[in-house]
């Protein structure tokens, strides 16, 4: 299969012509008056269903994610920010962390605030400094203000405050997305560390020695791998240890999975099958049986980027209409033609599940396709904190992350007047990373030369043209 990026592009921007009845529980943006490092009151509006969030390393990007994470009903924040002794939270003076988001709400038919604020709360009778809820509106945070009556009146409306949007929130961080061998291969708990204190135990006390079943790591995979290799037989989840099914899923994925999975990592995969289970010392671990026309092989010895894709395609295609989407570094482990057809894919659910996606970024192939008001610019201000560029074209992006190799945009003129023209336009940039993006040419021969020329050594050379004419 091939998926033209451009059409789902362009057609993603012809169903947000009407937005919000295609796009149900759209967030519309979301602004920090107090949250971590982030410049206060800085706001980003979501104009686009794909969002790219890029920017230096510790910049906010994985911050902005984790407070879109808290956003909506039942979802917190506190999941992923909480104060430690090491890391304490600080707030304001009488001011709480908390940001505010935008949603359409259809019975009031238009935009509402939701505002979530870090409170000190009970829960289960014991103490919660971490707890965010939905708090009452503030004029202080620029929100409006409705009468009590509009309780009655809307739905989704409380006393004083817009309740948060109800959708499914499907959150995956790549840096973590291991299948069930890896965790445990690379960061799992050695046996040999507890055999080594019960012998000495044994030893100092006089004891006799215990016999080990595992004496390190190996053979605790070889010993697992014998019940998985009974699970991956039985095609079912009915084998059980210590009374508890050790397998929650064991299927082979369906062909539109297999299909997208293919795609992305253009590799034809003839059969995979799914498995999650509690071996390896893991909870809910992932193990991945593939099959190509020459080979099947397991996780063990699949690449992390084939079990990451996998994770993450099954993952969406499974997710409900209308889901909010959050990826961080989506391009861990993927080489740039991947990292290209997951943007293709990630199109192609927004356009068919109606989903809405945020992702951070660092990779120039996953956001060339994008248009500028996708795209948000993560910089520094002298104070430390960060501020976020609303628009940005992709290669003034990474130029604000020092990558001048980065390609440029050619304005071909028709003489040097027309030349001085543009440059002096593009000096009134106030984005210097935008004015750098540009190099001026002028054509001996004027217009009729551009045209019979420079224009068909464009098309020869098939240049990607994504965001609009690069020559006029």
């Amino acid at each position: 299969m091939e998926i033209d990026i451009n059409k789902e592009i362009l057609s993603i921007h012809n169903m947000c012509k009407n937005k919000f009845k295609v796009f149900n529980k759209y967030i519309t943006h979301i602004r920090f008056p107090l949250f971590k490092n982030i410049k206060s009151n800085t706001q980003i509006d979501f104009d686009f269903p794909i969002t790219a969030l890029v920017g230096p390393n510790g910049s906010g990007k994985t911050s902005v994610l984790n407070a879109l994470y808290g956003a909506p009903y039942k979802y917190s924040t506190g999941d992923f920010w909480f104060s430690t002794k090491v890391d304490p939270i600080k707030e304001g003076e009488g001011s709480p962390n908390r940001f505010i988001y935008g949603h359409f709400n259809e019975s009031f038919g238009d935009i509402v605030e939701t505002r979530k604020a870090r409170v000190q709360k009970k829960r289960e009778n014991r103490p919660d400094p971490n707890y965010w809820e939905p708090t009452k509106e503030t004029s202080g945070d620029g929100m409006n203000i409705y009468p009590e009556e509009f309780k009655k009146k809307y739905s989704g409306r409380s006393l004083d405050r817009w309740n948060p949007v109800k959708r499914k929130v499907i959150y995956i961080n790549f840096r973590s997305e291991l299948s069930a061998f890896d965790k445990y291969f690379y960061f799992g708990h050695d046996p040999a560390i507890d055999v080594k204190k019960r012998k000495e135990k044994a030893e100092n006390t006089g004891h006799k020695i215990p016999n080990f079943r595992y004496i390190n790591k190996k053979e605790k995979i070889r010993g697992d791998s014998r019940k998985l290799f009974q699970i991956i037989e039985s095609r079912n989840t009915s084998l059980k240890r210590f009374g508890e099914r050790i397998a929650k899923e064991n299927r082979l994925l369906s062909r539109e999975e297999l299909k997208y999975i293919s795609y992305v990592l253009n590799r034809h995969y003839v059969e995979a099958r799914w498995i999650k289970h509690n071996l390896f010392q893991g909870h809910d671990g992932i193990s991945i049986i593939f099959k190509t026309s020459h080979v099947e092989y397991s996780e063990a010895f699949a690449g992390s980027g084939e079990v990451a894709i996998a994770s993450c395609i099954v993952n969406i295609i499974n997710a409900p209409k209308n889901s909010l989407v959050l990826l961080d570094e989506p391009e861990v482990s993927l080489h740039p033609g991947a990292q290209e057809r997951l943007l293709g894919f990630l199109a192609k659910m927004v356009k068919e599940k109606t989903i809405q996606i945020v992702f951070s970024t660092h990779s120039p192939n996953l956001i060339s396709y994008l248009p500028e008001n996708a795209i948000k610019s993560f910089y520094q201000l002298p104070n430390g904190d960060f501020g976020i560029t609303p628009n940005s074209h992709p290669y003034a992006a990474f130029r604000r992350l020092g990558d001048i190799k980065r390609g440029k945009i050619l304005v071909l003129v028709e003489d040097r007047l027309a030349k001085y023209v543009v440059e002096q336009a593009i000096i009134l940039m106030a984005d210097s990373a935008l004015q750098e993006i540009f190099e001026v040419e002028y054509m001996q021969g004027g217009a009729e030369c551009i045209l019979t020329k420079r224009i068909p050594i464009f098309s020869d050379e098939n240049r990607k043209n994504t965001l609009g004419p690069v020559s006029t």
